[in-house]
């Protein structure tokens, strides 16, 4: 009977050890899966201010560029003005001078 409660003894601190060295295990592996889990997220974090902040620079190029069109169109519309402006003055002056031909011929 001492024996069959000795072992039996023995059995549950065999289990209680055995359950303790679960619990730990279970504990460390919690711990590893938090620290991944951060370690991810910090990570993933990073990866988004990269992109957003690529995507800043290209926006800001994209402005930079389209100023720079805007800036061409007006400049070629503003050339455009000033032929047409130049065309219409030698055009009127080449009417005044054909004019004044005409006028010295009649006399």
């Amino acid at each position: 009977l001492e024996r069959e409660a000795l072992r039996v003894a023995k059995d549950e601190e065999r289990r209680a050890e055995l359950g303790e060295r679960e619990r730990a295990r279970e504990e460390r592996m919690a711990e590893k899966e938090r620290e991944f889990k951060d370690k991810f997220e910090a990570k993933k974090r990073e990866i988004e201010a990269k992109a957003e902040e690529k995507e800043r620079e290209m926006r800001a190029r994209l402005e930079v560029k389209e100023a720079e069109i805007k800036a061409k169109e007006e400049a070629s519309r503003r050339i455009a003005s000033m032929k047409h402006a130049l065309a219409e003055q030698a055009a009127g002056e080449r009417e005044k001078r054909e004019t004044e031909k005409r006028e010295a011929a009649e006399r």
